[in-house]
């Protein structure tokens, strides 16, 4: 199973084992775009109190990852109370219970974990993924960002590639399935109008066509009467 496949698997089976994630307004995490870093939909430099660090960092390695995902259009930082598990998740292990639930999705609470998922330009959202803990909550807020753009440009990471799994999918090649023949097949009744068509049937008004053992009727249709103008 390739990572991608295991994303999406994985997200079904959380959201049959714990329910849907819960939902974060965009004013509980850090947003990261090609524009700027923003909290609650608006340009920002400090998140849940504190100072982000390495702004520039952040924005230039965002442009960075985006080089190689252009189907990228943002990267979402959360400070959770949460210590999660190191991606990547497994679906066996989900169906086994070899998880604790609260390993598997961040708190709505903020506390010293950061906790990250990807926004394509389609609208499809990865799952919250775990990424780090710090000793405390003020180096969670301050450095989850600058932090998580660094992990996120290592691929050798296996939570890093669990991350960007979902952001692959444009590249994903799929087997085109063979066409069909969808070419139509002609009804007796079409074949019969087409023969036809070229046939002055005003001569044939009335009369009764005998053809291959059956009679055919030519009837004048009424049509509509067309005026000229003056």
């Amino acid at each position: 199973m390739t990572e991608l496949e295991n994303v999406r698997q994985v997200t079904r089976d959380l959201n049959e084992w714990l329910g849907e994630m819960p939902y974060f307004p965009n004013t509980e995490y850090i947003t990261v775009n090609a524009d700027e870093i923003f909290v609650g939909g608006k340009p920002a430099t400090h998140y849940l109190g504190y100072e982000i660090i390495s702004p520039e960092y952040i924005k230039k390695t965002f442009k960075e990852i985006q080089n190689k995902f252009s189907n990228l259009q943002e990267i979402h930082i959360l400070s959770s109370s949460t210590d999660g598990y190191v991606a990547p998740i497994r679906k066996e292990r989900i169906a086994t219970g070899g998880y604790a639930a609260s390993e598997l999705r961040p708190s709505l609470q903020h506390g010293n974990a950061a906790w990250c998922r990807i926004k394509l330009n389609d609208g499809t959202e990865g799952i919250w993924t775990y990424e780090c803990y710090y000793g405390t909550f003020s180096d969670c807020a301050e450095r989850c960002a600058q932090d998580t753009m660094r992990d996120l440009t290592n691929e050798k990471i296996p939570a890093t590639r669990f991350i960007l799994a979902i952001a692959t999918k444009s590249k994903t090649k799929c087997t085109a399935a063979k066409k069909q023949n969808t070419k139509p097949v002609p009804q007796p009744e079409t074949e019969l109008k087409q023969t036809l068509r070229n046939t002055d049937l005003s001569k044939l008004a009335g009369k009764t066509v005998e053809l291959n053992g059956y009679k055919i009727m030519i009837e004048k249709t009424k049509q509509d009467i067309i005026t000229k103008g003056k």
